[in-house]
């Protein structure tokens, strides 16, 4: 006799969620890496339960460019050069201007204007969590590379 296991709701998401982050974890690399040519482009997010995604364009001279459903911001950044002991690098990011319109979740940016996140990349550099702690339960993405954009610098 055969059983089958189907996990639905709460539970599933919890354990999927746990070996998507265990699996990102283990890809990653830990020598440190150039952090100049690394963040430089535009990296592109799939928001998890909509057809939204969001995009931010990391320039080299310091410019951040948001988009994300009707929302559009445009911030100064200030990453780290060398990862933490535990891979994450320092993303210290301070918004200059706010259009106002929503985010993919229909929320508009609370009115702090400076943030830090705590950044992680896969080995091969096309993709990133953004993390509010030095921890993979507290974070978003993956993002994936859209553009290498040396150029932009």
């Amino acid at each position: 006799m055969s059983h089958k296991i189907i996990m639905t709701g709460p539970l599933f998401i919890a354990t999927l969620l746990f070996y998507s982050t265990v699996s990102y974890a283990e890809q990653q690399e830990t020598t440190p890496k150039n952090i100049d040519n690394l963040i430089l482009g535009e990296w592109e997010a799939h928001v998890s339960g909509t057809d939204c995604y969001e995009r931010r364009n990391f320039r080299g001279d310091g410019v951040l460019y948001s988009h994300a459903s009707e929302q559009v911001l445009t911030s100064k950044y200030n990453i780290a050069s060398t990862p933490s002991p535990s891979g994450f690098y320092t993303l210290e990011e301070h918004i200059l201007t706010d259009n106002g319109g929503n985010d993919c979740l229909g929320m508009q940016m609370p009115d702090m204007s400076d943030y830090t996140f705590h950044l992680v990349f896969s080995s091969s550099g096309n993709e990133l969590l953004m993390c509010l702690e030095e921890k993979y339960d507290s974070c978003i993405g993956p993002y994936i590379r859209v553009l290498n954009s040396g150029s932009q610098k």
